[in-house]
């Protein structure tokens, strides 16, 4: 009985986590540290320092969003559910937090601990008040995907790479808007002012196909035209089709895709 429930506990923690989040992120800061020739400490200290973040991202998250999370019957939430509680939330983070900051000592000196540092504001501004990113629409998007695709590169390639990199967080802001779909129902409930719930399913695809359109722009000033608007343009092939007929899973799906593509090319 004792093993049993320690092993639903450790199941629980793992979906409080969501460990499978940082996939892409660890695989654009990989890409982008093999591109400049990073070794391999450098290379497993950024993806240690990502999965730790996102964990962190994951379980605060949760936590803001349980209300809503139980109007969708989301009961694949741990704290929705009702596995774990407040006191779990903490420890995610606490031990997170610590794991970040010993891989701190194999990461370049100090943008680690900077964009580290970033990163973490980053998580704390997206769930928590006052500012509670997550709900305010627009911002909450683009700090979204600045977190999934600029960051990471920042981690191994330097500052300079979050300046030229920066329009990528509008594409994918403009591909996550479609995220909510799934939610709308559980996030009206709860009073979670996405844009979709600001503003319709309608409209939001509209916005989505600007923000994305505009951040393609920003990479053509930043980085110039190359490999990257293939997919790019995929991408907003798909946003557009969404924008005339609505939110269809397959084509979101196509969107996704071709976005981080369209980062893996970008930051290679």
């Amino acid at each position: 009985v004792a093993y049993r429930r320690d092993h639903e506990r450790g199941e629980a923690l793992a979906a409080l986590c969501r460990f499978q989040i940082a996939r892409v992120p660890v695989l654009v800061a990989v890409i982008a540290g093999v591109g400049a020739g990073n070794g391999p400490a450098a290379l497993v200290a950024a993806a240690v320092v990502i999965v730790a973040c996102c964990a962190i991202a994951a379980a605060l998250n949760d936590r803001a969003d349980v209300e809503s999370d139980r109007a969708n019957g989301r009961l694949d939430r741990p704290l929705a559910s009702g596995a774990l509680g407040p006191g779990h939330v903490r420890a995610v983070v606490a031990g997170a937090a610590a794991v970040a900051a010993a891989a701190q000592v194999a990461l370049p000196q100090p943008n680690g601990a900077a964009v580290t540092a970033a990163a973490a504001v980053g998580d704390l501004a997206a769930a928590c008040e006052p500012v509670a990113l997550q709900r305010r629409g627009v911002a909450g998007l683009v700090a979204l995907g600045g977190a999934y695709f600029v960051l990471p590169a920042a981690l191994v390639l330097g500052p300079g790479a979050a300046v030229a990199l920066a329009p990528l967080a509008l594409v994918a802001a403009g591909v996550l808007a479609h995220k909510d779909v799934r939610d709308e129902y559980g996030d009206r409930a709860a009073g979670k002012a996405t844009v979709l719930v600001r503003v319709g399913e309608r409209t939001m695809a509209g916005i989505a196909v600007v923000l994305a359109t505009l951040g393609a722009a920003g990479l053509i000033v930043t980085v110039g035209a190359g490999w990257w608007c293939l997919p790019v343009a995929v991408a907003l092939g798909a946003l557009g089709a969404m924008g005339r007929h609505g939110h269809r899973s397959g084509e979101w799906s196509l969107a996704r895709v071709a976005l981080i593509v369209t980062a893996l090319v970008v930051v290679s």
